[in-house]
């Protein structure tokens, strides 16, 4: 049976503790109403379970009015999640109102919203299949255990397990776009979601910067990213930090200088060089 059949779209309206409004889909069938208990059943049928900013904020609401156990063997997907995971040089990580478009003042329509998170995780599973074939593994192995993440893969369908050790199938796939002394094991053991977060801007094409939803909500991601990317080691073998890090090569490329600057009474290494290299942890 096709996963997305067995996949209920869900999106509440709330204002603090009521509820106002809910829309759901599942296979053909539609809600849209603000009676929990004509979508409890929903949610008992359904094997997955997909909203956009759910694991945050739907869920634990929905749970709270009709008990803890309203979601246990369900498999929650949070499309919030995946598409700052998946569009990370857009950003983009929001639904795309477009009845908001004609009318900003338009109250918020939990069905069509529901019918969005939909359309988005038809795209998120199309840009997932457009990842060459390591990082879906990497993403894979990183986050098919975590909430909002791993049920992605069952309704994106394949195999993803990287075979071997991920920390080396991450150096292998990335190789001089990272540090090769940062310690992966670590990250992938303590920081797994950041780890992906900082990989995904990591294998973007294009300058770009950590999106503004993963900063407030992962901030260790910013951490993670220095350690694969801005802490200089001293491995004259690693080829990230011997091209992209090393301040004399910089300072020729990019101002056209072949040496820093001495002054008076200076010998050896000037304390310009010295202040850069300070700043770069080398």
């Amino acid at each position: 049976m096709d996963p997305l059949a067995e996949t209920l779209f869900l999106d509440i309206e709330t204002n603090g503790d009521r509820l106002l409004d809910i829309g759901a889909l599942l296979g053909a069938g539609e809600l849209h109403d603000r009676a929990l208990n004509k979508l409890t059943p929903l949610i008992a049928r359904a094997n997955y379970v997909c909203g956009h900013n759910i694991v945050a904020h739907d869920a634990p609401f929905l749970a709270k009015k009709a008990g803890t156990t309203l979601f246990e063997g369900k498999s929650l997907v949070d499309t919030l999640y995946w598409s700052a995971l998946l569009f990370p040089e857009k950003p983009y990580h929001h639904l795309v109102k477009g009845y908001k478009l004609h009318d900003e003042d338009a109250p918020n329509d939990p069905l069509s919203d529901a019918r969005l998170c939909k359309r988005l995780l038809q795209e998120l599973i199309g840009a997932f299949h457009a990842l060459d074939a390591p990082l879906r593994s990497i993403y894979h192995g990183l986050l098919h255990r975590r909430p909002g993440y791993g049920g992605f893969f069952a309704l994106a369908g394949g195999q993803y397990t990287a075979a071997g050790d991920l920390a080396a199938v991450i150096h292998a796939y990335f190789g001089d776009r990272i540090c090769r002394s940062a310690d992966l094991s670590h990250l992938i053991t303590g920081r797994p979601v950041e780890l992906a977060h900082a990989l995904a801007l990591v294998s973007t094409s294009a300058a770009s910067i950590l999106q503004a939803w993963v900063v407030k909500q992962l901030p260790w991601t910013d951490e993670v990213l220095r350690l694969l990317r801005f802490a200089t080691c001293k491995d004259p073998g690693c080829g990230y930090c011997s091209n992209r890090l090393d301040p004399k090569r910089a300072l020729r490329e990019i101002f056209g200088y072949g040496d820093f600057r001495r002054f008076d009474g200076e010998d050896g290494m000037g304390v310009q060089e010295q202040a850069v290299r300070h700043a770069l942890g080398k």
